[in-house]
């Protein structure tokens, strides 16, 4: 089989991207991959695998007019020329996000393809109705999670339910065994080598309650073996404002994933938070619960249904009411005293995923539509 994914901007935006790619390209089908631009670490382990890369590399500047218009359009002709220079549109055109969709236009629909959402998109009434011609006419649609896939159904009158693969990490010997890589990462995690690293791993914004609200609740508890970790980009200087709560809290930059698990694998609790200002944040989709469980990480989320019945149900961790500091300290508390139940769990959790076989039946599908 040909497949080509594309996407529009980089395997660092949506890490899930690459275990995928690659257990296609483990399969020997013919994989070719087209984003905006492509970091050389990933290219290595695509090309590796036989993966033909190919990046837009088309200009545009963020701050000018239509600047949205421009980069749609920018991405839309280089990708559409790559494609027939290539000959890439007699297989399967794999469409990685709603927003690689809609850059790519109204001719997509000449070809066989099929879409992935990452997103619900509840909020965005442009995204969500003009997605609707795109997933009925995709050969197979993509989601991350069960309900989300309900919703897209009821949405969009789908007759055929989406494929619901997780968002499971690349992880590979160099993550798993390999020494840390990153500078800061190496220099602050030695320096914590003997703490309990409470690790949260994203955006770090002030406007996120439930952070400072861990922070109040480490302080609290008072137990110096403990520290607060936060990985991933600092807005508005919210590491520092956070250190100012708790200030056992330590901050590495943003690094490109998969080498970030080489930090993750570290952590002895996880966190995770979602604040209910949407039906996607309500039933989210996190890499995190698969990248924590990867590794067997207990985990303490807020008290939301897509964290819940990860979390809870499968006795990876606690869940909690972020709004009240008490019942964070209580989730910790419990979660250390349980910890080595949790993590047994967490593991399981991970390896008993079948992120593998819902792509693996995905493949046979796309296959049997090119025969």
């Amino acid at each position: 089989m040909n497949i080509t994914f594309i996407l529009k901007g980089g395997i660092q935006i949506l890490p899930p991207m690459l275990p995928r790619i690659v257990q296609f390209a483990e399969k020997k089908h013919n994989v070719n991959f087209i984003c905006t631009t492509i970091v050389d670490e990933h290219r290595s382990v695509l090309e590796k695998m036989g993966v033909k890369c190919f990046e837009t590399k088309h200009k545009n500047t963020v701050l000018k007019k239509h600047s949205k218009i421009r980069d749609w359009m920018g991405f839309r002709k280089n990708v559409w020329q790559i494609v027939e220079k290539e000959g890439l549109g007699e297989g399967i055109l794999y469409v990685c996000s709603a927003d690689t969709a809609l850059a790519l236009g109204k001719k997509l629909k000449k070809y066989r393809y099929a879409l992935q959402s990452n997103e619900l998109y509840d909020t965005n009434e442009f995204y969500r109705k003009n997605l609707k011609d795109y997933a009925v006419g995709a050969v197979a649609f993509v989601v991350p999670e069960y309900i989300r896939a309900n919703i897209f159904m009821y949405w969009y009158g789908l007759k055929k339910m989406p494929y619901v693969i997780p968002n499971s990490p690349y992880i590979s010997s160099d993550v798993t065994e390999g020494e840390i890589e990153d500078g800061i990462a190496k220099e602050t995690l030695e320096k914590l080598k003997d703490k309990k690293i409470v690790l949260y791993q994203g955006v770090i914004s002030a406007g996120d309650r439930s952070l400072g609200i861990v922070a109040e609740a480490l302080k609290k508890k008072a137990d110096g073996d403990y520290v607060l970790l936060l990985v991933g980009r600092n807005k508005n200087n919210s590491y520092e404002a956070i250190k100012d709560i708790f200030p056992e809290t330590y901050y590495i930059p943003f690094i490109t994933p998969p080498k970030h698990l080489q930090v993750t694998r570290r952590a002895y609790l996880g966190i995770l938070s979602y604040d209910r200002i949407s039906l996607n944040n309500i039933f989210c989709a996190p890499n995190k619960i698969y990248e924590y469980s990867a590794f067997g990480i207990p985990m303490l989320g807020n008290n939301i249904p897509g964290l819940r019945d990860s979390i809870v149900v499968n006795g990876m961790g606690q869940c909690a009411d972020f709004e009240e500091v008490d019942n964070v300290v209580d989730a910790i508390n419990s979660i250390e005293s349980n910890h080595e139940a949790f993590s047994v769990a967490s593991k399981k959790f991970y390896e008993t995923s079948n992120h593998r076989e819902v792509n693996e039946k995905l493949m046979i599908y796309l296959e049997e539509l090119c025969n």
